[in-house]
């Protein structure tokens, strides 16, 4: 499902199996910004349609900002390079590694807690690399960098807890948070709206903190 739903942000649902990741596309009067881009697939199949349906051009997107390095959020991130060849991509400073390497990412942040006998199936990794292609990234934002849209800003919030990087955007026009995962209340669901598993985050503190700021 793709809607407007605030004032010059727009919500893009790619789909993950029974479940599906939102992308969202926040307008200004001199260009765009692409919160997160979802699966390599989901850049074609969801933000391209998406574009031409509102009249918009991949040239007008000027920031892709990913809030994570969890590969549903990052996994697009080349074929959005590809598409929207102007734009700069950032995310926070302490997911830049994982983000810009998918073997990384699999082996620090899905594999963390292998030693415990926790790990991510073969098959699970398989798929991960199958829909996650990355590319070098910008550079980062952190807490307290604005991104000027014209006629809106957004300012960078640093929301760990999920990841050590995780970051979080308000819009100035509308005081909407985009927040990625940064609270996931007490379940992830399916597109049908039933739990699939718990919410995830690493760190204790940091994500109690960030679900109090925000």
């Amino acid at each position: 499902m793709t809607m407007l739903i605030a004032d010059g942000i727009h919500r893009l649902e790619a789909p993950l199996g029974d479940r599906y990741i939102a992308m969202y596309l926040i307008e200004g009067d001199d260009g765009c910004a692409l919160v997160d881009t979802a699966l390599d697939e989901s850049i074609a199949g969801t933000l391209q349609p998406y574009l031409d349906k509102i009249g918009r051009s991949p040239d007008d997107i000027r920031w892709v900002i990913n809030t994570h390095a969890d590969f549903d959020h990052i996994g697009g991130n080349r074929a959005a390079r590809e598409l929207c060849g102007s734009a700069t991509i950032v995310c926070g400073h302490d997911d830049r590694p994982q983000v810009e390497d998918v073997e990384l990412m699999i082996d620090e942040r899905y594999g963390e807690f292998r030693a415990h006998g926790f790990d991510e199936s073969d098959d699970a990794k398989t798929f991960i690399r199958s829909v996650t292609k990355v590319v070098p990234i910008d550079g980062t934002v952190e807490e307290g960098e604005r991104l000027d849209l014209g006629g809106r800003h957004l300012d960078v919030i640093s929301a760990p807890g999920h990841s050590d990087g995780h970051v979080a955007l308000l819009d100035s026009a509308t005081g909407a948070a985009v927040i990625g995962d940064a609270v996931l209340w007490n379940s992830v669901l399916t597109a049908s709206g039933d739990p699939a598993f718990p919410p995830t985050y690493r760190s204790v503190a940091p994500y109690r903190a960030t679900i109090d700021r925000l």
